[in-house]
């Protein structure tokens, strides 16, 4: 007996999200039709921040739109026997396009992707993403496209449920002129980097996920240090409690004694030059008002002024200008070397 999409498994998740999850399964399906193509499969490449030779795992693609997936440590869930809407299921076509399967075999492999098999290989492994209503082939890759391509026909598979953060745990937190321009924030403390923030913006505002501007958060820790520390890192995600416990650490030092230009440590000042830019300016400004004086000519009046504030400036800044030794990115170094991050 045929079976239809009305036999397959309920994605227990509300239209809205259904519709979103079934959309970015579209996206990835035409990204694998298109991976054979030099051009459009450099196109996946940059998206995907990486390179290849063929199309992606369905896994590899969700992780890069879905910040902290399986972050959660799921229960001890039981694969169950469903047949799953092939709409639903990010796949890859590495090795296979639907049209490598001759016309003659058409009906006798759509029979076999329909029906459960007691053989373990023969069989369709898919995790389920429960929240979310989407799922990821593992083993059953090929078949999606190949039952997407002959009518949307539904797939026999194992399914093996995930689970995914609630949507009020997590924030999208908009950054402007900075390191990035998104991140992803879990339960308040955990900041994971978004790469392709308008896709995940669409699709997890759909699961009820809240966007806000990083100025609008509490008890953060300085932009710039989260920068820094992710480049330090080479992480794409941090936990802002240590950042916050190395800022208190920092803050609670006594900061140095504010010196002067020629206090500076570890410089030698270029005496030389100074005093040449500095006794040229004034000597000039002498000159021009003298002829002033003597000819009356207006323009040399404000010249000479002008060159004596020059000479003025640069012997007060030597000691007007006032430098502070801050926390430096080697001190944050220090605290990854020490493991605290």
């Amino acid at each position: 007996m045929t079976t239809t999409l009305d036999d397959a498994l309920d994605l227990q998740v509300s239209e809205c999200m259904q519709a979103a999850s079934r959309a970015l399964c579209d996206l990835k399906y035409r990204m694998d039709m298109d991976s054979r193509d030099p051009v459009l499969q450099a196109f996946q490449d940059d998206w995907m921040g990486t390179a290849n030779s063929c199309a992606y795992f369905g896994s590899s693609f969700l992780a890069v739109v879905v910040p902290f997936l399986d972050s959660e440590r799921d229960p001890v869930y039981q694969p169950f026997e469903a047949m799953v809407d092939c709409r639903q299921v990010l796949s890859a076509s590495i090795k296979g396009m639907p049209h490598n399967i001759p016309p003659e075999r058409v009906s006798q492999v759509i029979e076999h992707y329909s029906t459960h098999h007691k053989d373990y290989l023969s069989k369709a492994q898919y995790w389920w993403y429960q929240p979310l209503g989407i799922l990821v082939a593992n083993e059953g890759k090929h078949r999606v496209a190949f039952m997407r391509e002959h009518g949307d026909l539904p797939i026999a598979a194992k399914v093996t449920p995930k689970s995914y953060p609630a949507p009020e745990r997590i924030k999208l937190v908009e950054v402007t002129g900075r390191y990035w321009r998104c991140f992803a924030l879990l339960d308040g403390r955990y900041l994971q980097v978004v790469h392709r923030p308008q896709v995940t913006k669409a699709y997890l505002s759909a699961y009820g996920v809240e966007t806000v501007l990083w100025s609008s958060l509490k008890d953060m820790p300085n932009l710039d240090l989260v920068g820094v520390a992710m480049l330090e890192t080479k992480s794409q995600r941090l936990d802002l409690k240590m950042l916050l416990d190395f800022e208190s650490e920092v803050g609670g030092r006594q900061p140095d004694e504010p010196v002067n230009t020629l206090g500076l440590e570890g410089f030698d000042f270029t005496w030389w030059g100074y005093l040449t830019w500095s006794i040229s300016c004034f000597l000039l400004a002498l000159l021009a008002l003298a002829v002033f004086n003597m000819r009356g000519w207006q323009a040399l009046e404000l010249i000479g002024m002008g060159l004596g504030g020059i000479a003025a400036g640069l012997a007060l800044s030597l000691s007007v200008l006032q430098w502070r030794k801050l926390p430096e990115r080697n001190l944050l170094a220090a605290w990854f070397r020490r493991g605290r991050f």
